[in-house]
């Protein structure tokens, strides 16, 4: 994908999440799909913080019914799942690729987990 391809849509600027036609499905490729070919962008938001190594903030959340796949978008974005199909990029970055900063710096994340871990 090109720099062009990156900076795709909301005038030209680097979104602060970019995914296009993101497939995500738990097992084989006869596994229902969680997340079907999802179109997602987030503009980068602007703040009165000002600091050279880190964007614009921005406050993002997903609401939907249980089962929907909120959680496993997230788990894409943070590089904690990799989609089957399509791509996700944060800030312009893949999840993974050197120079990503997220989770850390970048985006927060908790994940959801189950009590029994805890103990």
């Amino acid at each position: 994908m090109d720099a062009g391809s990156v900076r795709r849509s909301l005038g030209g600027e680097c979104l602060a999440v970019d995914g296009e036609a993101v497939t995500f499905r738990f097992g084989g490729k006869k596994s229902k799909n969680v997340l079907d070919a999802l179109d997602i962008s987030v503009k980068q938001g602007s703040s009165n913080v000002t600091r050279v190594d880190m964007p614009p903030l921005i406050n993002l959340g997903l609401l939907g019914p249980s089962g929907c796949g909120k959680t496993t978008l997230l788990q894409c974005i943070v590089g904690r799942h990799r989609p089957n199909t399509g791509h996700i990029r944060i800030f312009g970055k893949l999840p993974g690729q050197k120079g990503f900063s997220v989770p850390g710096p970048g985006v927060g994340f908790m994940p959801q987990v189950t009590v029994e871990i805890f103990l």
